[in-house]
């Protein structure tokens, strides 16, 4: 909680806090609530305990892209993609 919040002052951010889905449903129900949540599932679409809307998924992470030679983790956005474009210009 104390890294969570200095992050917070630092940025002028919550912090999005990047955890597989097995760790949030073990530890982090009820908790950090207003932070955005980025879940690593690579085998099937998150659906956490307490039914809370995850923000990024990565789904993959042994993933190919054109240009880049080696694995690459893929992740999917959980909005439009003007929420997106708000997201990171901010």
């Amino acid at each position: 909680a104390i890294l969570i919040e200095r992050l917070e002052v630092f940025y002028q951010k919550k912090p999005i806090l990047y955890v597989t889905q097995e760790f949030f449903d073990d530890f982090l129900v009820g908790e950090f609530e207003q932070n955005p949540l980025w879940i690593r599932n690579i085998y099937r679409r998150p659906a956490l305990k307490d039914r809370r809307p995850w923000m990024f998924w990565q789904y993959a992470n042994r993933g190919r892209l054109s240009g880049i030679e080696t694995v690459v983790d893929l992740n999917t956005f959980n909005g439009t993609k003007e929420e997106f474009e708000t997201l990171i210009k901010n």
